[in-house]
């Protein structure tokens, strides 16, 4: 019963304890976190492969983040009732010699038809890192909510948390590594990961509710563009770069991109309601010509064409809903920006 109390506890607590473990030491650089990785796979295929990186970098990111949100994330955009009554300009069609009447001559939509734009985005915690050299991440991002005791005071203000009692949930500050030194040992994200998945268990942390709403309704002669994003966790990274490794190794390394060495140690948890809703609604046009011909130039870089402008079709109405819970986009390739 006394390990279940103290579950309770340090469930409760999540915020104090990590600030607690986080003080009690230095910061050290990916927690100790050793990449030993040995692996012998056999299914119906066998594999053997060996890597040998040796790289000459011309730089380098070195980055340990921990990002924790704890509430309710709303965004909201409406739009509605926009009338536009444009001059059309007028001629005169001719019948026979001595009649005539005046004629009412089309907009042009593709330069001529006004754009609407409505746009909402809701994010927990977001991350986003371009760089043209190697990049090392040890990265946590977590998204919940805490719940509320309904005296006043959330989980994390019990005057009778003892962290001393409850620290031992979390990798250790001052015990021998195997690495060859002292210091945490695991990986701390990991285990508040694992902290945050017991106070979900134990009932002290809810969803948090993240929510992007737009609306259009009621729009007379004009393009409509609405979105809604919502994102509890959120990390992109870009590595680019064309600097080649060749001269720097011998023959050993070829073409290769010495640049082009990204590592990685990413743990996301989101215990949330993610939503998004774009609804629009009673959008007419008339007058207008040329409406199917309606394009965005975008820039598409291409190897040997870095400026390369396509002309992408653009949609009269474009309504977009995008509700994500964990999402990592990592890309490494050639600088193709102009």
């Amino acid at each position: 019963m006394n390990a279940l109390k103290n579950a309770r506890n340090l469930a409760a607590s999540l915020a104090v304890i990590a600030a607690s473990s986080l003080a009690s030491s230095p910061a050290m650089a990916f927690d100790n976190v050793e990449w030993n990785w040995q692996k012998d796979i056999k299914e119906k295929v066998d594999i053997d492969m060996y890597i040998d990186v040796d790289v000459e970098s011309t730089g380098i990111v070195q980055l340990e983040k921990l990002q924790i949100f704890l509430g309710d994330v709303t965004a909201s955009s409406e739009v509605t009732h926009i009338k536009n009554d444009p001059i059309r300009p007028t001629e005169w069609k001719h019948v026979g010699w001595f009649h005539g009447y005046k004629v009412t001559k089309p907009l042009d939509a593709r330069t001529q038809l006004p754009i609407v734009q409505s746009s909402a985005s809701a994010v927990g915690n977001n991350q986003s890192i371009t760089s043209d050299v190697p990049v090392m991440l040890h990265d946590g991002q977590f998204v919940a909510n805490v719940k509320d005791r309904g005296n006043g005071c959330d989980y994390g203000c019990d005057n009778g948390f003892d962290v001393a009692a409850l620290s031992g949930g979390l990798p250790a500050t001052n015990s021998y590594n195997g690495g060859g030194n002292y210091g945490p040992e695991g990986n701390l994200h990991t285990s508040i990961a694992g902290l945050f998945t017991l106070g979900a268990a134990m009932g002290a942390l809810t969803k948090a509710d993240i929510s992007a709403d737009s609306f259009v309704s009621h729009i007379e002669n004009a393009s409509v563009d609405s979105s809604a994003t919502a994102v509890a966790n959120n990390l992109s990274v870009t590595l680019a770069s064309d600097v080649d490794g060749g001269s720097s190794c011998g023959y050993r390394c070829g073409d290769r991109l010495s640049n082009h060495v990204l590592i990685g140690d990413i743990t996301q948890f989101a215990l949330a309601n993610v939503e998004a809703t774009s609804k629009v609604t009673h959008v007419s046009a008339y007058g207008y010509e040329n409406m199917r011909e309606l394009t965005t130039a975008t820039l598409s870089p291409t190897e040997g064409n870095p400026g390369n402008v396509i002309q992408v079709p653009t949609p009269w109405v474009s309504s977009v809903a995008t509700a994500v819970g964990n999402n990592v986009s990592i890309n490494v390739g050639r600088d193709l920006r102009p």
